[in-house]
């Protein structure tokens, strides 16, 4: 069963990379335009994602100490996503050439704009933090080993 997986994996790695080179030879020779990279980048972020959750939902099957982590991974990513939603603004900042999206019926309001946008800066800080404290706890740990 491995073994069978592993080689529709191939397969279709060869496939997915033949058909990125034909298109790429394609576009430089002049015979397409840059739209068919676009269509194909969307087809290839797709099939990666799909392979991730298939991937991920079989190893949280196959193995339940895995499952354990993935859990407690996705419980902390929660947490950490709810406590940054709540301490972002939902304050607009006004900047030169943003005019033009707070006019009414604009794509922008309080919520899809600055508060989601604050919510991701303070998480990037958070998991900033937390890589920068576990390196230096790595090297320290090992110094004294």
């Amino acid at each position: 069963m491995d073994s069978t997986i592993s080689r529709i994996i191939t397969i279709i790695s060869i496939v997915l990379m033949g058909v990125s080179a034909l298109l790429g030879l394609l576009f430089y020779i002049g015979v397409i335009t840059e739209e068919p990279f676009i269509i194909w980048a969307y087809i290839l972020v797709g099939t990666g994602a799909i392979a991730i959750l298939v991937f991920s939902v079989m190893n949280i099957f196959s193995n339940k100490k895995a499952a354990k982590g993935s859990l407690i991974g996705l419980l902390f990513v929660a947490v950490l996503l709810f406590i940054s939603y709540l301490l972002a603004s939902d304050e607009i900042l006004i900047f030169m050439g943003s005019e033009q999206f707070f006019e009414e019926g604009g794509a922008i309001s309080p919520n899809t704009f600055s508060k989601l946008v604050g919510t991701g800066i303070y998480s990037m800080y958070v998991l900033f933090v937390l890589a920068f404290a576990s390196a230096i706890y790595v090297e320290i740990a090992s110094f004294f080993k």
